[in-house]
């Protein structure tokens, strides 16, 4: 890749995120990305095994957890986290994190989805540091559902964590819990490990 000298200086410190759509159907898949550096002829490689579940289910999107977000210098759209790589943040850091909810159930009146959304950051013990209440996510005008979240880390929010949103589908009754593991490390040290 040839890039400006600013863009390196971005990519060192956020990673550099190749993105790919796919539609594949339900079931189980794996995910192998090989990618080889062309001076040094080295070679990395990565396999992720995923399900695709049924997509008449209520279910959600993998949420994507940054410690920073996209930039967008003309503000036209709703800010996002940034895709990246690393699942280690400083403490005390705002975390944001985004995700999509699909296949809830339609209200008779409006024909529009109702789901409702709160999370925790707790520790593998159980121990809660940060716990927002449900609220109801707004569908758009075609019904999508899609939410974004930042949250201040805790001084004291030391060593593994997972951030933990509970859904339910106002409509149906039906709920899901899903669990997004990090860690958190004293300032000093992820910022000296934050290069790629």
């Amino acid at each position: 890749m040839n890039l400006q000298p600013a863009t390196r200086e971005r990519i060192a410190r956020s990673w550099f995120p190749v993105l790919r759509d796919f539609e594949l159907a339900p079931g189980g898949y794996q995910a192998k990305i090989v990618v080889r550096d062309h001076n040094s002829g080295k070679i990395g490689t990565v396999i992720h095994e995923f399900e695709v579940p049924d997509l008449s289910l209520f279910r959600s999107s993998t949420p994507v957890i940054s410690d920073s977000l996209q930039p967008d210098p003309e503000k036209k759209t709703t800010p996002r986290p940034a895709l990246v790589v690393n699942r280690s943040f400083p403490a005390g850091a705002m975390v944001y994190a985004s995700f999509e909810v699909y296949g809830a159930a339609k209200e008779k009146p409006t024909g529009m989805p109702r789901v409702t959304a709160g999370y925790v950051v707790r520790r593998p013990d159980g121990t809660v540091l940060v716990s927002v209440a449900p609220t109801r996510i707004n569908p758009t005008s075609l019904g999508k559902l899609s939410r974004i979240i930042g949250t201040r880390l805790p001084a004291e929010a030391l060593g593994d964590l997972e951030l933990v949103f509970s859904l339910k589908d106002e409509v149906s009754g039906k709920t899901l819990e899903v669990r997004e593991p990090f860690t958190v490390t004293p300032a000093a040290s992820a910022a000296a490990s934050s290069g790629p």
